[in-house]
């Protein structure tokens, strides 16, 4: 039969055991010219300021991103868009929508851009098209907003 073992009940041969090491060994012990301070946990330091470096399926992402979140957004301001969601309404909401959030869900997401490529890193935005098309529904259907529409990739 199978017995557990508490850590108080030493066997010197079950595998289980974490034995110490015998010796701990250094970069330096090894080759005495390396020195262990080159060997950090850090990041590289920013670069100086440069253009943002974008991709023509970036910006396609990002406008369709910004137009649908701006239109669920636009759903559920209305109140009404369940009678007819290309309303007069609507379209005033939408416009709305897209003057205040769709501007403020494109500089965050281009903020996370900008500090990424700051630390010499490709990102780039992706919208995720099923949660576009969730986000719409729900605004839709329930009149609730779930505003997922992508994420700056790193």
């Amino acid at each position: 039969m199978f017995r557990i073992r508490y850590p108080h009940q030493r066997n010197s041969g079950a595998l289980w055991e974490k034995r110490p090491l015998k010796y701990q060994t250094r970069p330096e012990d090894i080759m005495p010219e390396m020195d262990s301070r080159i060997y950090t946990t850090g990041t590289l330091p920013p670069r100086p300021r440069a253009h943002i470096r974008t991709s023509s399926t970036e910006m396609q992402h990002l406008a369709i991103a910004w137009i649908a979140i701006s239109y669920a957004f636009a759903l559920v301001l209305s109140g009404t868009a369940r009678s007819n969601p290309f309303g007069v309404i609507v379209i005033n909401k939408f416009i709305l929508s897209l003057l205040t959030v769709g501007v403020s869900f494109l500089l965050h997401e281009l903020a996370h851009k900008v500090v990424a490529q700051r630390y010499n890193m490709w990102a780039e935005f992706r919208m995720s098209p099923s949660m576009l098309m969730f986000a719409v529904g729900l605004a839709y259907l329930a009149g609730a907003l779930i505003a997922a529409p992508g994420a700056v990739q790193i």
